[in-house]
């Protein structure tokens, strides 16, 4: 009985000859349009990625640099205008002028602008600092801002720097107010005006409107205490 049972459901269980084996639709493959739509969501996935990506790293990199400029100007224009504080015997500079000097408060064109000025520090050292054009740049007002303590070779302190101009047309990024003295004329008020361009940025007209990739404009005064009295 047991065995009759037996081959009933293995009778039920063969298939008949020439019967299709056909897959279970469990575990059937993608198409080919399936893999194409696929493929293309995909593509269209990577390049929103690559788009966000480009976009981040960019920012950063915008960013990064102008904090470094807003860092590096503040403090060479901390530093330029200490050593006129603390120095003494102060005097215009123009390195294709050797005649330009303080002005009497009673002219004119007081006070003066000049590119530079130059100044005996405490150590018994004489220092200019001073700015130049710079060919490099294309640019009739972009140069860089130099320093030198006199017997030593000129240094950069800030590149990529905008000068002013005067009435004259002539560059100018220190301006001098002098006051008569019992010696001579003493500077009375340094004030230097500098613009900082970015450097090597090349930024949208969108970073342009928000200022993410904007010039430096720092301005600073001071009086040198020795010329207080």
């Amino acid at each position: 009985m047991a065995n009759s049972k037996l081959e009933t459901r293995n009778s039920k269980q063969r298939k008949p000859a020439g019967a299709i084996n056909c897959p279970r639709r469990g575990f059937r493959g993608f198409t080919l349009v399936e893999m194409l739509l696929a493929l293309a969501i995909t593509a269209v996935l990577a390049l929103a990625v690559s788009a966000a990506l480009s976009a981040s790293l960019s920012a950063y990199s915008t960013s990064a640099q102008a904090a470094s400029m807003q860092t590096t100007g503040r403090l060479v224009m901390q530093r330029v205008l200490n050593m006129i504080r603390v120095a003494s015997l102060h005097d215009a500079f123009d390195p294709n002028d050797a005649g330009v000097t303080l002005l009497d408060p009673a002219d004119a064109n007081h006070p003066l602008h000049s590119v530079g000025i130059a100044m005996r520090m405490p150590d018994g050292s004489t220092v200019r600092i001073w700015w130049q054009v710079n060919a490099a740049y294309g640019n009739a007002d972009l140069g860089d801002m130099m320093y030198q303590k006199v017997g030593d070779a000129a240094a950069t302190l800030v590149e990529q720097a905008r000068c002013l101009r005067d009435a004259n047309n002539a560059a100018y990024v220190f301006t001098l107010a002098s006051r008569t003295s019992d010696t001579g004329l003493m500077l009375s008020r340094a004030t230097l005006d500098l613009v900082i361009e970015p450097e090597g940025v090349a930024g949208t007209s969108i970073e342009s409107a928000r200022g993410a990739n904007g010039e430096l404009h720092l301005i600073g005064s001071t009086m040198p205490r020795r010329n207080l009295g």
